[in-house]
């Protein structure tokens, strides 16, 4: 039986946890709001069109935060079967850090999330009574996820030793265009080795960040990862409609999962192949120059991955930004589109002709009025 991890504490969830803040105090310590320039982002794109799709310990979707996001679910044990109760208040961290909306006036209070127009699919694989996941209901919840429509897949768990099933779950993933993002190990907890899933080949493994923007401890180093992301001292939320401040290297792969879901939002039809390089090529290299072992390419920048231009990975068919014509249901004829501005009647120059036409002709009266 392999060994799966979500983090330390009591149920082995959180390296570090905090007494539930008071909502209005949330957003103000949200730092990774402002270090991710969050709302420059959001008037690019906000995850809208996009499903995530999140295996993990269930989804509390009643916390004010998260209302409406959890359009679908899915797990084995509780009464609904539907993936909508936490047992542990991970899977709602996870949403949150993902697709939180906050609430009050404007959504200002509360947790705001990496895509808050993104939609989730939850799949509940830990039991009541567990102290850690159940192998079968990953497997189980991967398989749902993909066939349910997940664009994006959220694996926040880790320490398994590679399962063939799962490998191959993964990869028919990948085949399919779905990215799917997963978490090194918790080196503050003691974590030696990054595990799996992270390590199979198709994962985006998610390092740390921290406030500083650079490599933080908390995640372990490991040749594998491909970017970074905030991890330290986040602010989630949790159970019963709270709050909790934790730091983890969960909280790497879901922000990193949010990215992907702005990409996704932005070029609907953008591959797997351009969003991968959308993603490393935009983040801020803060390490070695390239790839390192600390930070991957780098840590993620959504606001540069949503404006930066794309170079895709085939250049005959590059993705198309939402709100292009072609994906308008129903696009304006062509008859009352501008024409392209090499086509354009040389209205400038039309008028002054005109105008020294009308002139002429208002002289010749003139004239023809004084001779007479």
């Amino acid at each position: 039986m392999r060994r799966l991890w979500a983090g330390v504490a009591a149920v082995g969830i959180l390296l570090v946890w905090a007494p539930a803040a008071h909502a209005d105090d949330v957003r103000d310590a949200e730092w990774m709001v402002e270090a991710l320039r969050l709302p420059e982002a959001h008037r690019i794109a906000t995850g809208e069109g996009v499903t995530v799709g999140i295996v993990d310990t269930g989804v509390d979707s009643t916390h004010p935060d998260l209302t409406g996001v959890v359009v679908a679910g899915k797990d084995s044990w509780s009464p609904a079967g539907d993936g909508q109760t936490d047992v542990t208040g991970h899977g709602t961290a996870m949403a949150s850090l993902v697709a939180g909306h906050g609430h009050g006036d404007g959504g200002g209070d509360g947790v705001l999330g990496v895509a808050p127009g993104a939609r989730i699919l939850s799949y509940g694989a830990w039991r009541p009574g567990d102290e850690k996941y159940d192998d079968a209901e990953l497997l189980k919840g991967i398989r749902w996820v993909i066939d349910n429509g997940a664009d994006v897949i959220l694996l926040a768990y880790g320490g398994g030793t590679g399962e063939p099933e799962e490998e191959a779950l993964i990869d028919e993933a990948e085949a399919k265009g779905i990215p799917v993002v997963a978490p090194t190990a918790n080196a503050l907890a003691g974590e030696k080795h990054v595990g799996f899933p992270g390590l199979f080949t198709n994962v985006v493994l998610a390092g740390c960040s921290g406030k500083d923007g650079d490599y933080s401890e908390v995640g372990l180093e490991h040749p594998a990862i491909a970017v970074a992301a905030p991890c330290e001292g986040l602010t989630s939320a949790g159970p019963d409609g709270g709050y909790e401040d934790t730091s983890g290297t969960s909280k790497a792969a879901a922000t990193t999962a949010g990215t992907l879901a702005l990409l996704k939002s932005h070029w609907p039809d953008m591959s797997r192949e351009d969003m991968m390089r959308q993603l490393y090529s935009t983040a801020d290299d803060k390490q070695e120059a390239g790839r390192d072992r600390k930070v991957g390419y780098g840590v993620i920048n959504p606001l540069t991955a949503l404006t930066s231009p794309v170079r895709p990975y085939d250049p005959s068919n590059p993705p198309h930004v939402n709100g292009d014509p072609v994906y308008q249901s129903d696009p304006p004829a062509t008859s009352s589109l501008a024409p392209p501005a090499d086509s354009q009647p040389p209205w400038a120059l039309i008028g002054i002709v005109g105008a020294a036409v009308v002139g002429g002709l208002v002289l010749l009266v003139v004239l023809s009025r004084r001779r007479a």
